[in-house]
Order: C-alpha cells, then structure tokens, then sequence
C-alpha cells in the first residue's frame, strides 16, 4: 500500500509505515493488535531555529552562555521569532506553535506544553536557562525584562553566597511608566538548585510583600521569574546610603545619630520577628542603609531574597575569609537568626561612629570603638563591645533588648553629655587607630590646662557683652518736668473719678 503521507510503499497489514510511522486500521484488525505492533515512535529530526526578538522589545544582551551552549539534541538557540529552518511534511502544529513560542527551547516543546512570557504565575515561568547542566550567566545593563517593560541601567550592587548563587541590584526604569525608576533585585542559582527557584521566590515574595507594609522599608511592586533567574521590584528610595554620608564628609555620625539610627532598624527587626517564620535581612550593612532627605528618616534596604525564600542552603560552603566583616560570625557554619542581623546592626553601627569596619584583629575580639573615637561614651563603647561579641549567646537576644538599652544610652546623655550632641570624627583610612589624648599625670599638669579653659571662658563672656561705645545715645530731656506732667495726670484723673462717682450717687 503506497502511505497517504509520505508516499512509501510498505506492508500495511504487518506494521506501520516505514518512513514516517504511519498506522492505518484495516477492517477486521483489532485495536489491540494494532497497538502490539506499533514500535516506538521515531525521534524528532534536530533542527536549529534563529533567534529574532519580539516586536517592542529592545533585548540588547542575553546572558552568557544561554545562546551557544550545547542542548540535549544538538545546539538551540532561545527562539523568539518565527523559524527560519523548514519543519519537514511531518511537522505538527503543535511543533509550529513551539517554534514560535517564546524563551522555551524548541526540543522541549516538542515533548509537552510551553509557557509564554505572558504567563499568568510569572514566578513558574519555564525557561532554557532551567534545563540541568545549562550555565545562565548574568545579565547586563541594557537589558529589558518583562515583555519590555523593565530596562537595567547600572548594576549598583551584588553578593556572591556561593559559586554560582548571588544577589544583584539593578538601578532600572519601568517603561509603562515615564520617568519611574525602581530597583530591581535579581536572584541566580544553579543546577540543580535552580528545581527549588519557584518555591523560593514565591516564599520570598510572601515574606517581602508583608515587610514592605513598614514605612522604612521599600515596597515590593513586582516579582516575576525571567532567563531563569528571580526578578524582585522594589520602590526607589531617594536618599543616599549610610556608606556614601561617610565617606562624602569625610566624617563620622555623632553618637546620638548613630543611637537614632539603631532605634530606627531596631523596629524594623522587632517587624521581621513577627513573620510566621521570622525573617532574616541577612545583608544588613552601611552601604544597606539609606538616609532620607527628609528628616532624620533611616530606611533598610537590599533584602536577601534567598533567606527570605527561606533558603538556607546558599549559606552551606561559605568561605570564611570572603565573609563580610558585617556577617555574624555564625553565618559561616549555616546558622542565621535574628541574633545575626542584630550583630550586623550594631557592626554597621561601629562603623558609622568610628569609620572603621568592625575586624577581630587577634582573637575574637575587635577593637574598643574609643580607641578610634575619644568622644564615643564608655556606655556606648560597652553596647558596641557586648553586640559584637564572637558567641551568640553573649550578645543581645532579641530587638527590643537592644532597644531598652540604646534608650537608657541616650536618656543618660541627654543630660549628662550634652557638649557630645553633634561631635563626630573625621574618617582615618582603614587599619589605623587614633590614640585617646593623653590624661594630666597630676594636679601640676592639670592646673594649666583649668586656668586656660577658666580664662577662655571669661573671655568668652566678656564679648558677650556689647561695647559701651556701641550703644546708642540717649536723648537729653528735662526728667523733672516730665515727672511732674505724668504726676498731674494721674490727679487730674483721680479728681474725676470721685467727682463723677459721687454724682452718680
């Protein structure tokens, strides 16, 4: 019998076509006969497809390694357009409707449904850059996101947890909306941690959009999964970082500041705590930290999506001496807790009074924050020393421990301190300690130093007051005559007064 679709000549009552696998039924041949002799069918032939962007959208970088990397079945390119190469006589739509699907490898198409970038749960979107063994690179400024809609401008940030699983900020601007910029968190994870991407960022974008509820947090707008990688868009907050105050002065915060900023992130954590789990920030820094322009007003930033998420595991593997002096110690053997992010506020606390990082230099210990800043109290250098100890169980448990004693801190030198209100250090370089000015030995050497400060005192309020050549001349008149005049008024107006009461009488 010659094949309707391929025009071979085969046996049709013995088995199917040849060529193409055709089965017809002849009269008299059961169904499960026919089903006995049906071999397996036959491989998709490879193919390559080319790669054209959609209309509307101006994709200028992909990440490296996603176009050119070998696929199961021969090299394939991440198809947005239609394809170039012809499909064959034994093309089905549905492999025509998977050429022309967009960011789903045409190999895999094949074999089950796709998923447009129009997808309705944008945080399960399929991808190439899924598939096991696929490098997915890093994006680059240019970039667009969301069908369009999301441009990268510039990279401002990114934390590298392990090989291949880090955290970047995106400055960017939302095209749907002239002249709006946000800031775009992406999150990466390899094979095959990359399985756990959807449970993830969906935990994440849970855990944010309840944070994001505070006013010294960023609102969490948007959240999508794209090139196989998290996508999470955040409010743009205008302001500059704890980091970029510093070293733009050239000077460190006062400690009544640096008491106000800690009270600030303090409830911030108490919020976190009361997540159901409790969430960790995770990357708790200076330069996480932004002041607003308006008022004394500290906002905490650059969430960890992954310990949002729950995931825990980016933390296995980390390398000690590539820890962030910012990082609780514990961070390094995978154990993360509100304890951390209380140590890591208070090391960003070290470094807004003292310009230094807070680094153990021997031992366990840090330096004292007075050794590098005299004017710091010996109340506040204590808060500091027991905040940043190397044992969790030795530092504040939970925030509003914290809490009670920056308030104590700041009761006490309102009253006590209050020639420290605004004092602040000018930034030395990193690794050099500023010696506490030498103390009087004795009364004999002290002596001159109170006459000094008695006589600059004395001076000071003597220029106080003005010159008596500076004062105005007074007008020469005759005060006697001006006396008497007043004198006769008021007689004048008792006289009248009993006059009249008296008629009236």
């Amino acid at each position: 019998m010659t094949c309707p679709r391929c025009g071979n000549e085969w046996d049709v009552s013995k088995s199917p076509c040849s060529s193409c696998g055709l089965l017809v039924r002849l009269p008299g041949h059961s169904r499960s006969q026919n089903a006995a002799r049906q071999p397996s069918p036959l491989r998709p032939r490879r193919f390559v497809t080319d790669s054209l962007p959609p209309e509307g959208t101006r994709d200028t970088t992909t990440s490296r390694g996603a176009n050119n990397s070998p696929m199961s079945g021969g090299g394939v390119t991440t198809n947005r357009g239609t394809s170039s190469s012809p499909l064959g006589k034994g093309a089905s739509g549905a492999r025509a409707n998977a050429a022309r699907s967009a960011s789903t490898p045409l190999s895999s198409a094949m074999s089950g449904p796709t998923v447009s970038r129009g997808t309705t749960d944008s945080l399960t979107e399929s991808s190439p850059s899924n598939l096991p063994g696929r490098d997915i690179g890093s994006v680059a400024a240019g970039t667009m996101l969301r069908s369009g809609r999301y441009w990268l401008r510039e990279l401002l940030g990114r934390h590298e947890w392990t090989a291949g699983v880090y955290e970047a900020m995106w400055m960017a601007k939302d095209v749907q909306r002239p002249g709006a910029e946000v800031m775009i968190c992406e999150f990466v994870t390899p094979e095959p941690e990359a399985m756990m991407m959807p449970s993830v960022l969906r935990a994440a974008s849970v855990a944010l959009s309840f944070v994001s509820r505070h006013p010294r947090i960023p609102t969490l707008w948007d959240a999508f999964k794209e090139q196989g990688r998290g996508f999470f868009v955040f409010e743009l907050i205008h302001g500059e970082s704890l980091l970029a105050r510093i070293r733009r002065s050239g000077r460190t915060l006062s400690e009544q500041d640096v008491i106000e900023c800690c009270l600030q992130m303090t409830d911030i954590l108490e919020l976190l705590t009361q997540h159901n789990p409790p969430l960790i920030h995770g990357l708790l820094r200076p330069e996480h930290v932004m002041i607003s322009h308006v008022g004394p007003h500290y906002i905490l930033t650059n969430f960890s999506v992954a310990l949002a998420g729950g995931a825990t595991q980016v933390l296995a593997g980390l390398d000690h001496t590539r820890i962030s002096p910012y990082m609780a110690p514990e961070v390094v053997r995978g154990i993360v807790d509100v304890r951390s992010d209380l140590y890591s506020l208070l090391a960003t606390a070290y470094y807004a009074i003292t310009g230094s990082a807070p680094v153990r230099t021997g031992g366990d210990t840090i330096p004292s924050a007075r050794r590098l800043n005299a004017t710091v109290s010996p109340q506040f250098d204590a808060l500091l020393t027991k905040g940043l100890r190397y044992h969790s169980h030795q530092r504040y448990q939970r925030p509003a421990e914290l809490r009670q004693a920056l308030l104590a801190i700041r009761s006490a030198g309102a009253s006590s301190l209050p020639a420290q209100d605004g004092a602040s250090l000018p930034v030395a370089r990193p690794g050099v300690l500023s010696q506490e000015p030498p103390s009087p030995s004795n009364a004999d050497q002290a002596l001159p130093h109170l006459l000094a400060a008695s006589i600059k005192s004395e001076q000071e309020h003597k220029l106080a007051l003005p010159d008596p050549d500076e004062l105005p001349l007074m007008e020469e008149r005759d005060d006697k005559l001006h006396s008497m005049l007043w004198l006769g008024g008021v007689l004048v107006c008792l006289i009248l007064l009993v006059y009249f009461s008296r008629g009236l009488l």
